[in-house]
Parts: C-alpha cells; sequence; structure tokens
C-alpha cells in the first residue's frame, strides 16, 4: 500500500471569523486524496468531514485544540482513509501524573501523535509538529527553536531506534524555525 501524507499548517488564526474559509481549506484538503493529513494552525473539520474522518484529537475535546488562552486552533492528526485505523498516541502534560504507555507534552498544542494501523498489519506512528513561537523577548524577537527543541525531547520515547519494538515515524508540520527569523540585536550595550 502507499500511503499518501499531507503536512498543512491551516492559518485558521488569520481566518478566525471566516467560517466560509475554513470550510473551503478542508475541502481543498480533501481534494488532495491523502490517506493521512497532518495540520497545524487548524480547528476541527466541518459538517460531513468531521463525522467521517478520524480526527485525533477528538474533535469534541475543544480544549486539545488550544494552544493557549487567545489561541482557539491545534495540531491534529487527521485520517481521511476510513480503511486505516487511527489511535492517538496519549500525552500528559509537564508535571502532571502520567500514563507510563503515554508521552509528555511541554507546549500542549505543539504536538499531537498518532498510531497508524495499515492494512497488512503493519504499524507506523505519526507526528504533526508545530513550532509554538515564544517571546517576545526585550528586544522584540520571538522564536520557535526553543519549543521545537523542547518538542522533539518530549518524543524521543518514539523516536528512539534503538527500543525493541521499531515502528517508524512520520513527522511532519510547521516547525517555524527558519534563517530569515530576525536575529536579536547583538551589539554590546
Amino acid at each position: 500500500m502507499k500511503l499518501r501524507v499531507v503536512t498543512w499548517n491551516m492559518d485558521h488564526w488569520k481566518h478566525r471569523s471566516d467560517l466560509d474559509h475554513t470550510r473551503r481549506a478542508w475541502e481543498h484538503l480533501a481534494k488532495l486524496n491523502p490517506n493521512v493529513a497532518l495540520v497545524q494552525e487548524a480547528v476541527p473539520p466541518p459538517g460531513t468531514l468531521a463525522s467521517t474522518w478520524t480526527v485525533v484529537p477528538a474533535v469534541h475535546d475543544a480544549a486539545r485544540w488550544t494552544t493557549s488562552a487567545t489561541q482557539r486552533w491545534g495540531t491534529a492528526v487527521v485520517g481521511v482513509d476510513p480503511s486505516l485505523g487511527i489511535s492517538e498516541i496519549k500525552v500528559t502534560r509537564v508535571g502532571e501524573p502520567r500514563d507510563r504507555g503515554g508521552l509528555t507534552i511541554s507546549h500542549p498544542g505543539a504536538y499531537c501523535a498518532a498510531e497508524l494501523t495499515l492494512s497488512n498489519g503493519r504499524r507506523l506512528h505519526l507526528v504533526s509538529m508545530y513550532g509554538l513561537l515564544e517571546g517576545p523577548l526585550r528586544n522584540g524577537t520571538t522564536y520557535a527553536v526553543t519549543t521545537v527543541h523542547r518538542t522533539l525531547s518530549d518524543l524521543t520515547p518514539l523516536l528512539d531506534v534503538t527500543r525493541a519494538r521499531k515502528v517508524p515515524v512520520i513527522l511532519g508540520g510547521d516547525f517555524n524555525v527558519s534563517t530569515q527569523v530576525p536575529q536579536p540585536d547583538r551589539e554590546a550595550h
């Protein structure tokens, strides 16, 4: 089986009040015909798409789509192909008691992890990741590098290739890490 995976930052924050934009964005994603989509800056799909697709985290849990008090969007793994078995890999916020089988998450909304079971029984881990911006710092600069490093640390148990059961991982998303990010003022003060 060939697996078609799409990753997309849906820019929901720019179109918060435009429900028609949200509907069109999800319909466009459907036209790409992926088996799985890794989405960031997204809200749950509307209407019939929400009822026919498997969305991890669960659509009804609005808190899982929230990265802060002001951001009502999040990160998800979306199973578009109904023949695939997708289940959430549980996460627990750093500092809270956690299930030994799950992962920790330092920045809620920064990633979503799921396990995909293919028709031949093989398993695959999928991670939709978002580089949350921290800041602004004293000089007005914001960084995502720090949250991306922390998220990769949170994902270490999933990415550890020395584990006895080796399950391939597809990690995709919007890391917000670039050489184009403004550098802090390096002049001595």
